[in-house]
C-alpha cells in the first residue's frame, strides 16, 4: 500500500488516521528519517491520540567508528524499547503498541534476542538487599557512579543513603539503609539536594546496550584477538576492560561481545506493520555506504601504522568489519517486504492514494500580513495552530485588528469536526503540530512556518532562590557567608557528620573566637552569600548580640528609605500621561520576530513593563539581570511599544562603545518596521549631530543614542 502527495505537515494526521483505523494485530513500526523528525511526530501524533503507547528505538548520536559512546540517554531509551519487544515475543501483543525508528537505526546491527540482558530489580521499603551487591548491579546496568547524582544515568553512594538518578525518573530517589534492610525512599531536588517527597517504590533497569560483566570482558578479549591477532591482546582497550572499567566508545565494538548481531527488524512480531516515510533503501544505502567510508579510513590508518612502537600500537584503532556491523539499504527493503509494509511519499506516484495535500507558498510580506493574506484568499475554512496561549493572544489581538475572528477550538479534531468544506471560517488550536499543509477541505497554517519560530516547548524550572549544594562546590574556602541567625562566618568546607547513626553532608563555617557551626545540606536556606569585600569583613561570635544589633538598625534604616520612596510613588501616583495601544498589529509582529523562546523570568519583565505603560501613571521598574540573560530584548519591547504609538525614545547608555553596538542591535531588530535610529556620541560628526538633534525635534528620528554624562 503506498499513500502519495502527503506533506510534511500532512505527515501526522496520516499517521493517526493508519494507527487508528488499523485492522492488524501485531505491532506498528514508524520509519523516520532521523531522530529529530521522530521526536517531532511521536510529540504530535500523541497530540492526535493521547491514549496510545509509543516506543522510540533512535539512531545513535555518534558516527560510525567513533571513539566515544552514545549517550547515555538514548542507549537507556533503546533497550527500555528492546524490553518492552522482547515482552510481546514472549506474551504477544495485547494492546495496540506503535514503535517509532530511523533509517539509520535499522541499518545498524544489535544484539539477538536470544543474547539480550534486560534486567530489571524493583526494590520496597522493608526489603532486604546486600548494599554492595546492589551498587555492583547499578553499575552492570549501566548506570554512573559519581560524587552527587544530578544527571539522568548515575548514582551516589553516600554512607547509609544510596542516591539514583534513572532515565525514566521525574526526579533522583535516595535509597535510606539501616544495615541491609531498606528504611524507605525520598525524591530530592539535584540542584539543591533537598528532599521532596515520600515515594513507595524504585525500579531498576538496564540502562545500556552492552552489559558488562566479567564474563562478558573475557568473551570480548577472546573474540578480539581472533578478529586482530595476538598483538591485540595488549591493546589499552583490552586492558580497561579487564580491569573493570567502560572504555568511552567501547560500543563501537558490540559485535565483539555477542555471538550474533541481528537487525532491529528480527526483533518484530511477523505480523508487525511497518509504515515508512520516503525511499527506505535510497536513505539506508547512504548511511550503510557511510559507515563503510568511515571503516575504510579506520583500516588505512591501521595498515600505515603497521610498524608504529609499541605505545601507538596499543592505543590504535582496529575497526570491526562493517558487514559484521551494518546492513544495506537493500537489504533493509527486502526485509520490509516480508512484513505488511506501507509507504507513504511526499511525491506524486503510481499506483498509490492520492491524498492531494500540498505546502503553503507564503509571500515575502510581514508575517502577520502573510497569515491574513492566506486566510482571505484560501476558498476554505482555515485551522492556525500555535504553540501557546501566549502566541495564541498575540495572533489574536493582530488578526482581530484586521478584521479576521479566530474561534478557538480545544483540539484539531474538534476543529475539523466543527466546519464544512464551503465554509470560510478561521478555528485556533494550540497544539505541537510545526507545519502547514492545504489539503482539498482546509488547510491548516502553523505558527513555526509563518513566523520562523520554534513551537514553544514548556520547560519546567524549579525556583531556587537559596543557596544550593551547586552553589556550595563553587566556593572557595575562606569565602564569607551570612548565616539568618548567626551573621557572618568563614566558609570551611564540605564535611560529613555521624547523627544519631546517619551521616550528613554539612557546611562547616568559622566565626570568632573559634567557634565553628555546621549546618546540614537540608537547611542551606539559612544561607545567603556575603556580598561586600572579603577584606572588609570581620567574624560575628557565636551567641553575642552584636550580629541581632546590626540587623536592628538595618531595618531602621530600611523603614527610613522605604517611607521616602513611599512619598515619591505617592508624587507620581498624581502624575497622568497617555495609555499606550499594545495591540497594535505592527507590535505584535514585533514581539513575534523575536527568534528565541523567552526565559520565565524574561516574560515576566515583558509583562510587567507591558502592564506600566499601558497604564496612564509613569513607570517607575529597575531591570536587573546578568550579562546575556536578556535585558536588551525588554528594553526593545518598551522602546517599540513607545515608538509604534508615536513618541521618542531616548536611551542612555554608559559609554561610547555601549552606544555604538546597541545602535547596530535596535537596528537589525527594528528593520522594516519603519524607525529611524541614531546615535550621539563623540564618535559621530558634528555635522551628523546636527542633522540628528534637528529630526529629533521634528520627531522623524524615533530613537537616539547616546552615552551617560559623567
Amino acid at each position: 500500500m503506498t499513500l502519495s502527495n502527503v506533506k510534511p505537515g500532512a505527515l501526522p494526521l496520516a499517521l493517526a488516521d493508519l494507527i487508528t483505523n488499523s485492522a492488524h494485530a501485531g505491532a506498528q513500526v514508524i520509519v523516520c528519517q532521523d531522530n529529530n523528525q521522530m521526536a517531532d511526530l511521536i510529540q504530535e501524533v500523541l497530540y492526535l491520540m493521547p491514549q496510545l503507547q509509543t516506543h522510540s528505538f533512535p539512531e545513535w548520536d555518534t558516527i560510525p567508528y567513533d571513539r566515544v559512546s552514545p549517550s547515555q540517554e538514548i542507549m537507556a531509551t533503546r533497550v527500555q524499547t528492546l524490553g518492552e519487544l522482547a515482552k510481546i515475543r514472549r506474551n504477544g501483543v495485547q494492546e495496540k503498541k506503535c514503535f517509532f525508528t530511523t533509517v539509520r537505526a535499522l541499518t545498524q546491527k544489535i544484539v539477538s534476542p536470544e543474547e539480550f540482558v534486560f534486567d530489571q530489580l524493583t526494590l520496597s521499603p522493608g526489603d532486604y538487599c546486600d548494599r554492595e551487591k546492589l551498587i555492583t548491579q547499578m553499575s552492570e546496568l549501566g548506570l554512573e557512579r559519581v560524587e552527587v547524582v544530578r544527571e539522568p544515568g548515575s548514582y551516589a553512594v553516600r554512607g547509609n543513603l544510596i542516591d539514583v538518578y534513572t532515565f525514566d525518573a521525574l526526579d533522583p530517589i535516595r535509597i535510606d539503609f539501616f544495615d541491609d534492610e531498606i528504611e524507605g525512599f525520598k525524591t530530592f531536588d539535584p540542584m539543591t539536594q533537598r528532599s521532596i517527597e515520600d515515594c513507595s517504590s524504585i525500579r531498576l533497569g538496564t540502562a545500556t546496550e552492552l552489559h558488562l560483566t566479567p564474563k562478558a570482558a573475557d568473551h570480548f578479549k577472546i573474540k578480539y584477538i581472533q578478529q586482530f591477532g595476538a598483538k591485540a591482546g595488549s591493546d589499552t582497550l583490552i586492558e580497561a576492560l579487564l580491569q573493570g572499567g567502560h572504555p568511552n566508545g567501547i560500543e563501537h565494538w558490540l559485535p565483539l561481545f555477542y555471538n550474533r548481531m541481528v537487525s532491529f527488524l528480527d526483533w518484530l512480531p511477523k505480523e508487525s506493520e511497518i509504515i515508512c516515510y520516503g525511499s527506505i533503501e535510497e536513505q539506508g544505502t547512504f548511511f550503510h555506504n557511510q559507515a563503510v567510508d568511515y571503516f575504510t579510513q579506520r583500516h588505512q590508518n591501521l595498515t600505515e601504522h603497521s610498524s608504529s612502537n609499541q605505545i601507538e600500537q596499543k592505543n590504535i584503532y582496529r575497526p570491526v568489519p562493517p558487514q559484521d556491523f551494518f546492513i544495506s539499504g537493500a537489504d533493509i527493503k527486502a526485509h520490509i517486504s516480508s512484513f505488511r509494509a506501507i509507504n507513504i511519499l511526499n511525491h506524486d506516484a503510481e499506483p498509490a492514494i492520492n491524498l492531494h495535500t500540498k505546502t503553503p507558498i507564503f509571500s515575502q510580506k510581514s508575517p502577520l500580513n502573510t497569515l491574513a493574506e492566506s486566510i482571505q484568499t484560501y476558498q476554505g475554512p482555515t485551522i492556525v495552530s500555535v504553540g501557546s496561549e501566549k502566541q495564541l493572544k498575540q495572533l489574536a489581538l493582530g488578526l482581530g485588528s484586521m478584521d479576521i475572528s479566530l474561534v478557538s477550538k480545544k483540539n484539531i479534531t474538534n476543529a475539523l469536526k466543527s466546519f464544512s468544506s464551503h465554509e470560510k471560517n478561521t478555528y485556533s488550536i494550540v497544539s505541537p503540530l510545526r507545519r502547514s499543509f492545504r489539503s482539498e477541505h482546509y488547510q491548516l497554517l502553523t505558527y513555526q512556518d509563518l513566523f520562523g519560530i520554534s513551537q514553544a516547548r514548556g520547560r519546567v524550572k524549579r525556583s531556587n532562590k537559596e543557596i544550593s549544594l551547586q552553589d556550595i562546590n563553587a566556593f572557595e574556602v575562606g569565602d564569607y557567608l551570612v548565616h539568618r541567625d548567626h551573621g557572618v562566618g568563614r566558609f570551611s568546607g564540605l564535611v560529613v557528620l555521624e547523627l544519631n547513626g546517619q551521616d550528613h553532608d554539612c557546611v562547616m563555617l568559622d566565626y570568632d573566637e573559634g567557634a565553628k557551626l555546621y549546618v546540614p545540606v537540608e537547611n542551606l536556606d539559612v544561607l545567603t552569600k556575603y556580598a561586600g569585600q572579603n577584606s572588609e569583613v570581620v567574624l560575628d561570635r557565636l551567641g553575642g548580640t552584636q550580629w541581632q544589633k546590626r540587623s536592628a538598625k538595618v531595618k531602621e534604616k530600611i523603614f527610613e528609605v522605604a517611607g521616602v520612596l513611599m512619598q515619591t510613588a505617592a508624587k507620581r501616583a498624581l502624575v497622568h500621561k497617555s495609555l499606550f495601544d499594545m495591540s497594535l498589529p505592527l507590535y505584535q509582529e514585533f514581539c513575534q520576530q523575536f527568534p528565541y523562546d523567552e526565559t520565565s523570568d524574561q516574560l515576566v519583565a515583558i509583562q510587567q513593563v507591558e502592564d506600566d505603560l499601558t497604564k496612564d501613571t509613569p513607570m517607575d521598574r529597575l531591570i536587573c539581570g546578568d550579562v546575556g540573560f536578556g535585558k536588551t530584548e525588554v528594553a526593545m519591547r518598551a522602546a517599540a511599544l513607545a515608538a509604534l504609538n508615536g513618541y521618542q525614545v531616548l536611551v542612555l547608555v554608559p559609554t561610547t562603545v555601549l552606544a555604538q553596538q546597541h545602535e547596530k542591535s535596535f537596528q537589525k531588530r527594528f528593520e522594516g518596521f519603519g524607525c529611524r535610529i541614531a546615535q550621539l556620541s563623540r564618535f559621530v560628526k558634528p555635522a551628523q549631530k546636527k542633522r540628528t538633534i534637528t529630526l529629533s525635534k521634528r520627531a522623524v528620528c524615533k530613537f537616539l543614542w547616546r552615552p551617560m554624562q559623567r
